[in-house]
């Protein structure tokens, strides 16, 4: 009865044993455990966007999102220092169109101005040549006083002349000035174009055409 005591016991001594081993294995680390590290920043076991807090035995309340990449960083600035460049250019291309225009206006406006100016006094001279001409005709079949001349209509009208001296179109922008003189030795006609650079033109029996007034 002994010996049975006896092995009784020893047998419970090892199942105790066998029953604490296997209590072993089984019990498993608490979820976020980490293994023995240094105190640091660490991904975080809860959430893979952040990095979490490791005090050297647990982990800590304190976590932070993720670091990007230096590539990652290097990419954007490269992005944002292309754009910028790109927008530049852009505005200094649109500054120099602008510019160009601006300078083209400049220098053509002055030309263009000449060449009308040049233009309307032309027209004048066209006009009291025609109308010299006419008079001197005139004078070839008529003796006396100068002939009235008058404006209708858009005509330059001469009394007393034969056709086709006896009427003239205006041109465009030239306005009769008048007529003088006594007869045919010292008739003078003059006309003017507001817009002309020298405006006024005569044509006189004694001298021709000439710019001024009689």
């Amino acid at each position: 009865m002994v010996a049975d005591g006896g092995e009784g016991r020893m047998l419970a001594i090892v199942i105790g044993v066998s029953s604490s081993e296997e209590d072993a294995v089984v019990t498993e680390p608490e979820t976020g455990q980490q293994p023995a590290q240094p105190p640091g920043w660490y991904p975080d076991p809860y959430n893979p966007l952040n990095q979490r807090y490791w005090d050297g035995s647990a982990w800590t309340a304190a976590s932070i999102p993720n670091r990007p990449s230096s590539s990652s960083s290097s990419g954007e600035a490269r992005h944002r220092r292309r754009t910028t460049t790109l927008v530049i250019l852009a505005v200094v291309g649109v500054l120099l169109a602008v510019l160009s225009i601006v300078s083209l206006q400049m220098v053509a406006a002055p030309i263009l101005r000449d060449e009308n100016a040049n233009a309307a006094d032309t027209q004048a001279k066209s006009d009291v040549s025609t109308l010299g001409r006419d008079l001197a005709v005139y004078f070839v079949n008529h003796a006396g006083a100068v002939p009235e001349i008058t404006v209708v209509d858009g005509e330059y009208r001469i009394a007393g002349a034969s056709p086709p001296y006896d009427i003239e179109t205006i041109g465009p922008g030239v306005e009769f000035g008048g007529v003088t003189g006594t007869n045919s030795t010292n008739w003078c006609v003059w006309v003017t174009h507001p817009d002309g650079k020298e405006k006024d033109f005569r044509y006189s029996a004694l001298i021709g055409l000439e710019q001024g007034r009689c």
